[in-house]
Protein backbone atom coordinates (compact mmCIF):
# COMPACT_ATOMS: atom_id res chain seq x y z
CA UNK A 1 0.00 0.00 0.00
CA UNK A 2 1.31 3.44 -0.93
CA UNK A 3 1.48 5.98 1.86
CA UNK A 4 2.02 9.69 1.45
CA UNK A 5 3.02 12.51 3.77
CA UNK A 6 2.49 16.26 3.83
CA UNK A 7 5.88 17.98 3.65
CA UNK A 8 6.20 21.71 3.11
CA UNK A 9 8.22 22.32 -0.07
CA UNK A 10 11.52 24.18 -0.04
CA UNK A 11 11.64 27.66 -1.53
CA UNK A 12 13.21 26.49 -4.82
CA UNK A 13 12.40 23.48 -7.02
CA UNK A 14 15.10 20.82 -7.28
CA UNK A 15 16.77 21.37 -3.93
CA UNK A 16 17.36 18.44 -1.59
CA UNK A 17 14.83 18.86 1.21
CA UNK A 18 14.95 17.92 4.88
CA UNK A 19 11.64 16.65 6.31
CA UNK A 20 9.57 18.96 8.55
CA UNK A 21 12.04 21.78 7.97
CA UNK A 22 9.49 24.60 8.28
CA UNK A 23 7.27 25.97 11.01
CA UNK A 24 3.53 25.75 10.47
CA UNK A 25 0.62 27.44 12.22
CA UNK A 26 -2.59 25.50 12.87
CA UNK A 27 -5.67 27.64 13.53
CA UNK A 28 -8.86 25.88 14.62
CA UNK A 29 -12.02 27.97 14.61
CA UNK A 30 -15.64 27.02 14.98
CA UNK A 31 -19.00 27.37 16.62
CA UNK A 32 -21.60 25.35 18.49
CA UNK A 33 -25.31 25.89 18.95
CA UNK A 34 -27.14 24.60 22.03
CA UNK A 35 -30.75 24.83 20.87
CA UNK A 36 -33.51 22.33 19.98
CA UNK A 37 -33.42 23.56 16.37
CA UNK A 38 -29.73 22.82 16.03
CA UNK A 39 -28.19 24.50 13.00
CA UNK A 40 -31.56 26.16 12.27
CA UNK A 41 -31.51 28.04 15.58
CA UNK A 42 -31.96 31.83 15.55
CA UNK A 43 -28.74 33.68 14.81
CA UNK A 44 -26.75 30.67 13.64
CA UNK A 45 -27.23 31.35 9.94
CA UNK A 46 -26.06 34.94 10.42
CA UNK A 47 -23.01 33.76 12.37
CA UNK A 48 -22.23 31.29 9.60
CA UNK A 49 -22.32 34.09 7.06
CA UNK A 50 -19.68 35.98 9.08
CA UNK A 51 -17.42 32.93 9.16
CA UNK A 52 -17.93 32.16 5.47
CA UNK A 53 -17.12 35.69 4.32
CA UNK A 54 -13.87 35.77 6.28
CA UNK A 55 -12.69 32.34 5.15
CA UNK A 56 -13.49 33.20 1.53
CA UNK A 57 -11.54 36.45 1.79
CA UNK A 58 -8.53 34.56 3.14
CA UNK A 59 -8.75 31.95 0.36
CA UNK A 60 -9.05 34.62 -2.32
CA UNK A 61 -5.86 36.30 -1.07
CA UNK A 62 -3.96 33.26 0.16
CA UNK A 63 -0.42 34.51 -0.44
CA UNK A 64 -1.10 37.89 1.18
CA UNK A 65 -2.46 36.21 4.32
CA UNK A 66 0.11 33.41 4.50
CA UNK A 67 -2.73 30.93 4.08
CA UNK A 68 -1.91 27.36 3.03
CA UNK A 69 -5.23 25.51 3.15
CA UNK A 70 -8.17 24.40 5.29
CA UNK A 71 -10.74 21.72 5.96
CA UNK A 72 -14.24 22.25 7.42
CA UNK A 73 -16.06 19.64 9.49
CA UNK A 74 -19.46 19.16 11.13
CA UNK A 75 -19.38 17.61 14.60
CA UNK A 76 -21.43 14.43 15.02
CA UNK A 77 -21.09 14.11 18.79
CA UNK A 78 -24.81 14.81 19.21
CA UNK A 79 -27.82 13.88 17.08
CA UNK A 80 -28.33 17.51 16.05
CA UNK A 81 -24.85 17.80 14.46
CA UNK A 82 -24.68 21.17 16.16
CA UNK A 83 -20.97 21.93 15.89
CA UNK A 84 -18.91 23.24 12.97
CA UNK A 85 -15.13 23.47 12.86
CA UNK A 86 -12.61 24.77 10.33
CA UNK A 87 -8.99 23.66 10.62
CA UNK A 88 -6.82 26.21 8.86
CA UNK A 89 -3.10 26.19 8.08
CA UNK A 90 -0.94 29.32 7.89
CA UNK A 91 2.77 29.93 7.48
CA UNK A 92 3.01 31.70 10.84
CA UNK A 93 0.91 32.83 13.78
CA UNK A 94 1.88 36.39 12.84
CA UNK A 95 -0.09 35.94 9.61
CA UNK A 96 -3.20 35.07 11.63
CA UNK A 97 -2.71 38.04 13.95
CA UNK A 98 -2.28 40.35 10.97
CA UNK A 99 -5.58 39.18 9.47
CA UNK A 100 -7.31 39.71 12.82
CA UNK A 101 -6.56 43.43 12.60
CA UNK A 102 -8.17 43.73 9.15
CA UNK A 103 -11.51 45.38 8.38
CA UNK A 104 -13.62 42.27 7.71
CA UNK A 105 -12.57 40.55 10.93
CA UNK A 106 -13.19 43.73 12.91
CA UNK A 107 -16.63 43.99 11.29
CA UNK A 108 -17.42 40.41 12.31
CA UNK A 109 -16.26 41.07 15.87
CA UNK A 110 -18.55 44.09 16.00
CA UNK A 111 -21.46 41.94 14.82
CA UNK A 112 -20.71 39.38 17.54
CA UNK A 113 -20.42 41.99 20.28
CA UNK A 114 -23.79 43.40 19.25
CA UNK A 115 -25.65 40.08 19.01
CA UNK A 116 -23.96 37.71 21.49
CA UNK A 117 -26.36 38.54 24.33
CA UNK A 118 -29.35 38.02 22.02
CA UNK A 119 -28.18 34.52 21.05
CA UNK A 120 -26.88 32.92 24.28
CA UNK A 121 -27.38 29.48 22.73
CA UNK A 122 -24.65 30.18 20.15
CA UNK A 123 -21.01 29.69 21.10
CA UNK A 124 -17.77 30.41 19.24
CA UNK A 125 -14.16 29.41 19.82
CA UNK A 126 -10.71 29.29 18.33
CA UNK A 127 -7.41 27.61 19.13
CA UNK A 128 -4.05 28.59 17.65
CA UNK A 129 -0.89 26.48 17.61
CA UNK A 130 2.48 27.63 16.29
CA UNK A 131 4.28 24.36 15.55
CA UNK A 132 8.04 24.58 15.23
CA UNK A 133 9.98 22.68 12.59
CA UNK A 134 10.94 19.11 13.50
CA UNK A 135 7.90 18.93 15.81
CA UNK A 136 5.27 17.68 13.36
CA UNK A 137 4.65 14.88 10.87
CA UNK A 138 1.80 13.41 8.83
CA UNK A 139 1.00 10.19 7.01
CA UNK A 140 -2.00 9.16 4.90
CA UNK A 141 -2.98 5.79 3.41
CA UNK A 142 -5.83 5.35 0.92
CA UNK A 143 -6.92 8.93 1.54
CA UNK A 144 -7.64 11.77 -0.82
CA UNK A 145 -5.77 14.97 0.17
CA UNK A 146 -7.05 16.38 3.44
CA UNK A 147 -5.89 18.65 6.28
CA UNK A 148 -2.16 19.45 5.88
CA UNK A 149 -2.17 17.11 2.88
CA UNK A 150 -4.28 19.52 0.82
CA UNK A 151 -2.24 22.65 1.54
CA UNK A 152 -0.60 24.50 -1.36
CA UNK A 153 2.78 26.22 -1.34
CA UNK A 154 4.41 28.78 -3.63
CA UNK A 155 7.80 27.63 -4.93
CA UNK A 156 10.32 29.31 -7.25
CA UNK A 157 10.88 27.21 -10.36
CA UNK A 158 12.50 27.22 -13.77
CA UNK A 159 9.81 24.98 -15.25
CA UNK A 160 7.50 26.12 -18.02
CA UNK A 161 4.37 26.14 -15.84
CA UNK A 162 5.74 28.96 -13.68
CA UNK A 163 3.79 32.21 -13.32
CA UNK A 164 5.09 35.64 -14.27
CA UNK A 165 6.94 35.80 -10.94
CA UNK A 166 8.85 32.61 -11.79
CA UNK A 167 6.91 30.55 -9.26
CA UNK A 168 4.43 27.67 -9.13
CA UNK A 169 2.01 26.42 -6.46
CA UNK A 170 2.94 22.92 -5.26
CA UNK A 171 1.01 20.29 -3.33
CA UNK A 172 2.51 19.28 0.00
CA UNK A 173 2.13 15.54 -0.66
CA UNK A 174 5.09 13.23 -1.29
CA UNK A 175 5.39 9.45 -1.22
CA UNK A 176 6.85 8.02 1.99
CA UNK A 177 9.99 6.31 0.77
CA UNK A 178 13.52 6.58 2.11
CA UNK A 179 13.83 8.89 5.09
CA UNK A 180 10.06 9.50 5.00
CA UNK A 181 9.15 5.89 5.85
CA UNK A 182 9.13 6.38 9.63
CA UNK A 183 7.58 8.89 12.00
CA UNK A 184 10.97 10.13 13.22
CA UNK A 185 12.18 10.40 9.64
CA UNK A 186 9.16 12.47 8.62
CA UNK A 187 9.88 14.77 11.57
CA UNK A 188 13.42 15.35 10.31
CA UNK A 189 14.92 13.71 13.38
CA UNK A 190 16.86 11.10 11.41
CA UNK A 191 19.71 11.74 8.96
CA UNK A 192 18.68 12.09 5.36
CA UNK A 193 16.97 14.25 2.76
CA UNK A 194 14.86 13.74 -0.35
CA UNK A 195 14.30 15.28 -3.77
CA UNK A 196 10.70 16.46 -4.02
CA UNK A 197 10.50 16.03 -7.78
CA UNK A 198 11.23 12.30 -7.32
CA UNK A 199 8.49 11.78 -4.72
CA UNK A 200 5.86 14.42 -5.41
CA UNK A 201 2.25 13.22 -5.65
CA UNK A 202 0.81 14.80 -8.78
CA UNK A 203 -2.71 16.24 -8.65
CA UNK A 204 -4.09 13.62 -11.03
CA UNK A 205 -2.72 10.85 -8.79
CA UNK A 206 -4.04 12.43 -5.60
CA UNK A 207 -7.54 12.60 -7.05
CA UNK A 208 -7.82 8.80 -7.31
CA UNK A 209 -6.05 7.77 -4.11
CA UNK A 210 -9.33 6.70 -2.48
CA UNK A 211 -13.06 6.57 -3.14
Amino acid sequence: MEHVSAQIPGETDGDAETPADSDICVFIIGSKVNHPLGLLAPGYKELGEQFTSMIQEIKNNAEEHGFLGSRSLVGAESATNNETVSIMYFKTSEAVQAYATGPLHRKSLTWWAKHAAKYPHVGIFHELYQVRKKDWETVYGHMKPMFAGETRHKVETGLSEKDEEGAVWRSSLVFTTGVLKTSLGRMGRLPGSYIRSDLEVKDEKAGVMSV
